[in-house]
């Protein structure tokens, strides 16, 4: 019998599942984490790593490391949406003959199809590893506005993994059938928004549910805005706060810069279960320097309010462009880390 994985490609995470005795079960990669970092990467020797090995070398050796390069997938590089994603990267992206995009590293280009491939290779790998058994098949997801260039690079990026990509679901169709909205649809059916708040990107569908049938209503979105940058945000505020205590001519070096960025993902999920986060960040300029300070959800909130205005602006064109109410909306689905913030789940609320 041939198994048949069932894979999101995600621009900041990628997850990997199969079903087992009827029920979806996540299948948890080498490093025993259910979640794969989207990064391929180069080590200290030239070799080639993925995950959260390639993701750990962002700071040392930026230029060799390659992350959210779903933004690239399908697009040419004079995109206007490709232009914008270049502020956000470290590495050497170029126009290729055919006017793709072609990224940088180890002294080589390679096309984000191949750099995907790479991770969905990888992805394969550890499903097989975990099983001891080879998987051939596979059906990856991808967000609702991929057009037809962006799907077909996502097929081919799993075929060059050694996958036969039996099907290509948008993202939020996924989303209703893993939370069994669609067998719960009655006859009369039921509209669903799906707000879809992840690491890299910002996606809301509307789809309507009948018995069997799952169809697309509208969708919106932002391949801009996503955790990534709430966890800047912070960055931002806790450089500020070391400046404020020990002078403004501080500068972050090469060993400080990871220790804040990983201390400001830690505050973002904190305070989604509390409402302040301790602060301690030793060992800073030259090991001189320790910052301890109460980083409260209020302040929070305050940095990231104007993009998740921008999300709620998006839902409500969503669904005017779909000849809906807010009214018609029977039911929402939240998916994404960054919808733990109880800021979205508030703000949704009201409207």
């Amino acid at each position: 019998m041939y198994r048949t994985l069932g894979i999101d490609l995600g621009t900041t995470n990628s997850v990997v599942a199969h079903l087992r005795r009827g029920e979806p079960e996540i299948i948890f990669n080498r490093q025993n984490q259910e979640a794969t970092p989207s990064v391929v990467g180069s080590g200290r020797k030239g070799e080639l790593l993925v995950g959260s090995t390639a993701r750990s070398r962002i700071a040392i050796d930026g230029a060799n490391v390659i992350r959210s390069v779903k933004r690239f997938m399908g697009r040419k590089f004079k995109d206007p949406q490709v232009q914008a994603a270049l502020k956000e990267v470290d590495y050497k992206v170029t126009a290729g003959t055919d006017g793709d995009v072609n990224v940088w590293f180890n002294g080589r280009s390679y096309t984000p199809i191949e750099i995907s491939a790479i991770i969905l290779h990888r992805l394969k790998q550890d499903a097989e590893q975990r099983f001891g058994e080879p998987f051939h098949r596979a059906v990856i997801t991808v967000p609702a506005y991929f057009g037809e260039r962006q799907v077909a690079a996502t097929q081919e990026a799993g075929r060059m993994a050694g996958l036969h990509v039996l099907r290509i679901i948008n993202e939020p169709t996924a989303a209703a059938l893993a939370y069994g909205l669609a067998s719960e649809a009655g006859d009369e059916g039921r509209t669903v928004l799906v707000y879809d708040l992840g690491g890299g990107t910002f996606d809301i569908s509307i789809l309507l549910l009948v018995p069997g049938s799952v169809s697309v209503l509208g969708i919106e979105g932002d391949n801009l805005l996503g955790g990534d940058d709430f966890d800047r945000a912070i960055t931002t505020a806790l450089l500020e706060d070391i400046r404020e205590e020990y002078g403004s001519d501080y500068q972050p070096d090469l060993r400080d810069r990871p220790k804040i960025a990983s201390t400001a993902e830690t505050v973002k999920i904190e305070l989604s279960n509390q409402q302040s986060s301790e602060v301690i960040l030793p060992g800073l300029g030259a090991g001189q320097l320790v910052l301890e300070t109460e980083f409260e959800r209020a302040r929070f909130e305050e940095l990231i309010e104007a993009q998740i205005e921008r999300t709620i602006e998006l839902t409500h064109k969503a669904i005017m462009q779909a000849n809906l109410t807010v009214g018609d909306i029977d039911e929402v689905v939240l998916v994404g880390g960054s919808t733990s913030i109880p800021l979205v789940e508030r703000r949704l609320g009201e409207v």
